[in-house]
């Protein structure tokens, strides 16, 4: 417990707070977190790493924030932008089961019927990203 109250101190500091002050205009609640380890794979990518939306409440944000080295584990974290997301909405791809998940930005780009482009980010120990996950219409 006192590892998690650190790290989210730490993550939760005076800059990332007033960022998501603007963002929702309003005071905020952190709903939910998470501290994982992933350690390396040998095979194909698990469902988490394929690509795929993330749910959630409508107005949400997420802050993933890595405790080592992108480039010494070989990871990072990679986004569509929320234009080129929306053209693979008449697939159904966007929030369907884990199952259905592809590794392949050209899957994707097939589906979608247009070339979607990937923005790749390789953080280092320390470093985060803070975004706005794509929203399910209910």
């Amino acid at each position: 417990p006192w590892y998690v109250k650190t790290l989210m101190e730490r993550i939760l500091c005076t800059e990332v707070d007033e960022l998501a002050v603007r963002f929702f205009r309003s005071e905020y609640l952190v709903h939910w977190y998470m501290v994982s380890r992933t350690l390396p794979a040998k095979g194909p990518p698990t469902v988490s790493f394929r690509w795929h939306c993330d749910k959630g409440p409508r107005s949400h944000l997420k802050i993933l924030v890595y405790l080592t080295d992108a480039k010494e584990s070989n990871s990072g974290t990679a986004f569509v932008d929320l234009g080129q997301t929306s053209s693979l909405i008449p697939t159904g791809y966007l929030f369907g089961r884990g199952r259905r998940r592809t590794a392949s930005l050209e899957e994707l780009s097939q589906m979608a019927g247009r070339k979607l482009e990937a923005h790749r980010l390789v953080i280092s120990a320390g470093e985060g990203v803070m975004f706005q996950p794509a929203r399910q219409a209910w």
